[in-house]
C-alpha cells in the first residue's frame, strides 16, 4: 500500500486532553497511524490527527472513555494520492455495583457499532473494523470491506458486537476495544462505536476507572452520516 512508503514524511499533530482528565492508575489507550509505534495515554478523552507533508489530513483517532466512545476515521486527501491506515485502541477497568457482595453476576458488554463509508468517483475499496475483547481473550469483531461504486455515494453499516462478562461486585474487569479505518485517497470512512452493558440485574450499575457510569437509559448512537461527512471530507 502506498501509505507504507510515506511513513518517513508523515507528520503527527497531537491534541492533548486537559491534565485533569489524566489518571495514571488507569490502563493506557492508544492511537496507531502509518503502522508506526503506538501513541498512548491514560487520559479519559483523547484525539490525534494524522497528516502527510504537513498539509494533507489523512485520518483521526478519537475516544471518550467517560461515555464508552471509540472512533477511527480515514480521510480523503485529494489531490495528493495518499491513503489512510488509522487504529484507535481503548482499555478501561470496570466494576459492577448494586448487587449482592461476593456473588458473581453474568451479563453482556455490547459495542454498538456504525461503519460509515463515503466514496468519491473511481478509486478502490475501503476497509473498516471494530473489536471488543475481555482480559481472558473472549472477543467479538466485525470487518467490512466495501468496493468502490461506479459513482459517488455514501452509506452506513450498523451492528452490535457482544461478549459475555462474569464479574464479582467491586472486582475490576478490563474491556479492550479497537476501531480501524483503512483505504485510499478516493474514499473516506469512519468506524464509530459506543460501549454499554446489557442483561444487568435490577439495581445494578457499572462504573469504570476512567469515569464511565451506566445507569438507565443507556446512551445510543446519535451521529448521522451527514454530520460525520461534514467533519471528515
Amino acid at each position: 500500500m502506498l501509505l507504507r512508503h510515506l511513513v518517513g514524511i508523515a507528520l503527527l499533530a497531537t491534541f492533548e486532553a486537559p491534565p485533569i482528565l489524566a489518571n495514571s492508575n488507569c490502563p493506557e489507550s492508544c492511537f496507531i497511524g502509518h503502522h508506526d509505534a503506538p501513541i498512548c495515554t491514560t487520559d479519559s478523552i483523547g484525539a490525534h490527527q494524522y497528516f502527510l507533508l504537513n498539509y494533507y489530513h489523512i485520518g483521526t483517532g478519537e475516544f471518550d472513555l467517560t461515555i464508552g466512545k471509540i472512533e477511527a476515521a480515514g480521510s480523503n486527501c485529494v489531490p495528493y494520492p495518499c491513503g489512510s491506515d488509522i487504529i484507535t485502541q481503548t482499555n478501561d477497568d470496570f466494576q459492577l455495583g448494586g448487587t449482592e457482595p461476593g456473588v458473581p453476576v453474568t451479563f453482556r458488554a455490547e459495542l454498538h457499532t456504525r461503519l460509515l463509508f463515503y466514496f468519491y468517483s473511481g478509486g478502490s475499496s475501503f476497509t473498516e473494523s471494530m473489536l471488543i475483547r475481555d482480559a481472558f481473550g473472549s472477543e467479538a469483531s466485525v470487518v467490512r470491506t466495501e468496493p468502490s461504486p461506479p459513482s459517488p455515494t455514501n452509506f452506513e453499516r450498523d451492528t452490535t458486537l457482544a461478549i459475555a462478562v462474569t464479574a464479582i461486585p467491586g472486582s475490576p474487569f478490563r474491556i479492550h476495544c479497537e476501531a480501524s479505518a483503512n483505504g485510499n485517497s478516493n474514499a473516506t470512512g469512519v468506524a464509530y462505536a459506543l460501549l454499554s452493558f446489557a442483561d444487568l440485574p435490577l439495581g445494578a450499575f457499572i462504573t469504570s476507572c476512567q469515569g464511565y457510569r451506566q445507569e438507565i437509559p443507556v446512551t445510543t448512537l446519535p451521529t448521522t452520516w451527514g454530520r460525520m461527512k461534514g467533519s471528515y471530507r
